[in-house]
């Protein structure tokens, strides 16, 4: 795809904030989204993974829906879970998304009764979000996708079996994983709940 096709995909709010100008990993990853394959995409630091994550939530979600989230992001730590919330209102802010920002320094029973208020975007850490779910506190029956960012360094940072289990808990859904690299320990973690994953990889 062309990048001035791929613009056209775009909403507006996320032109006018000056991303104009997709990267490899974005033209790349495009179609394969589009037709609901779970993915792996590998490409270094400052390539525009997490901006293709959030482009592709507010293309393929388009509006509110009901009170369950259809997405589930999950980052790194407190910091990426605040600036990527940022960021989603800003893209999304011609249309009527809901997001929710899910992390360890808020109280989690907070968290839980706005994610019962109705919500159509997760972005979370993952130890956070893995204690909502032991409780039961969000409801994952309409999740269209679920997303990891930087997810080696999720890996790295010990949460290992927190994905893994997070995973095994999902109903089927679109599985997304953004990464620096592609370590043995993250397809360990990952890949037997998404066995024909594509991989596509952008060198530096």
């Amino acid at each position: 795809m062309s990048p001035e096709k791929y613009n056209l995909t775009l909403p507006e709010a996320i032109l006018r904030a000056g991303y104009d100008k997709p990267t490899d990993i974005q033209l790349q990853i495009h179609s394969i989204i589009n037709s609901g394959t779970d993915l792996y995409a590998v490409a270094p630091e400052g390539s525009g993974k997490s901006i293709a994550i959030l482009m592709t939530v507010i293309r393929k979600l388009k509006m509110a829906f009901e009170k369950a989230p259809r997405a589930i992001i999950v980052v790194a730590d407190k910091e990426k879970a605040i600036a990527m919330e940022k960021l989603f209102c800003r893209f999304s802010e011609d249309g009527d998304l809901r997001s929710d920002c899910i992390h360890d320094s808020k109280d989690i029973q907070d968290q839980i009764d706005a994610l019962y208020e109705g919500t159509d975007v997760v972005i979370a850490t993952p130890k956070r979000l893995h204690s909502i779910f032991l409780q039961n506190g969000v409801n994952i029956n309409k999740l269209q996708m679920f997303i990891i960012d930087d997810a080696s360094t999720i890996i790295k940072n010990g949460h290992k079996v927190v994905i893994h289990r997070l995973a095994e808990s999902l109903p089927r859904c679109q599985k997304l994983v953004f990464t620096e690299e592609l370590t043995t320990r993250l397809i360990e973690a990952t890949e037997g709940l998404m066995p024909f994953a594509k991989v596509v990889k952008i060198e530096e």
